[in-house]
């Protein structure tokens, strides 16, 4: 069996091409998922809310029916900062529980740093999050997957190279870093569909013909 939980960075940044092109992407997974019984997709969104970190599990294939996807994505916006590893402790509770039996895969898909600031009622308490401090701080978050049996399939979404961001991206997810220009976000689907298509070829007793599950994204 095979685990993809998608993590989605829904800061205000994502915010046009990057944004819809990203939920069509999250679309057609899930709903080529849904027609395998051995693979589930968990898809979540990140950013902040009334000054705090923010994380929904907003899909779950073993509990949601595909229509879910369509009565609420489109209601789902992005807005707020990226608090990237502070995000991710709390999704580390969330994620399906990896076994020996299974495979894991972690999805990323996000366009910038790490950034997250908090102005308490005291103006001496205050909360800066940010840079390479906190890149590295996602970086152990980043671990903590990997040790979870989680294999990490980073995608930092861009119109143009910005090697300041690239930098950072690169200290938190390594050599799990893949930068995509917008208008190739298909280039993601080409990987997915690549590992489901394997997970399917190794079940001797499945006689689907591969082109039948193929994830569609146009």
């Amino acid at each position: 069996s095979m685990n993809f939980h998608i993590s989605v960075d829904a800061s205000s940044s994502m915010r046009g091409a990057k944004w819809h092109k990203t939920m069509k992407l999250c679309t057609a997974i899930a709903k080529a998922a849904s027609m395998l019984e051995n693979i589930r997709v968990t898809i979540s969104f990140r950013a902040t809310m009334e000054k705090l970190p923010y994380v929904v599990v907003a899909y779950d294939s073993k509990k949601d029916k595909i229509c879910k996807i369509k009565n609420l994505f489109a209601y789902i916006h992005p807005e707020g900062l990226t608090p990237e590893g502070l995000a991710y402790e709390a999704i580390l509770r969330e994620i399906p529980k990896a076994d020996s039996e299974s495979e894991n895969y972690f999805i990323n898909i996000s366009d910038g740093e790490p950034c997250y600031h908090y102005n308490g009622d005291n103006a001496d308490y205050i909360v800066s999050y940010s840079g390479e401090d906190a890149a590295r701080h996602t970086k152990k978050q980043v671990n903590k997957i990997r040790m979870a049996n989680y294999k990490i399939i980073s995608y930092f979404i861009s119109e143009y190279k910005n090697e300041g961001l690239s930098n950072l991206f690169k200290i938190m997810y390594g050599e799990d870093s893949n930068f995509v220009n917008v208008d190739n976000v298909n280039d993601i689907v080409k990987t997915i569909n690549k590992k489901m298509l394997e997970s399917i070829e190794d079940r001797k007793s499945t006689r689907l013909n591969s082109s039948h599950i193929t994830i569609s994204y146009a």
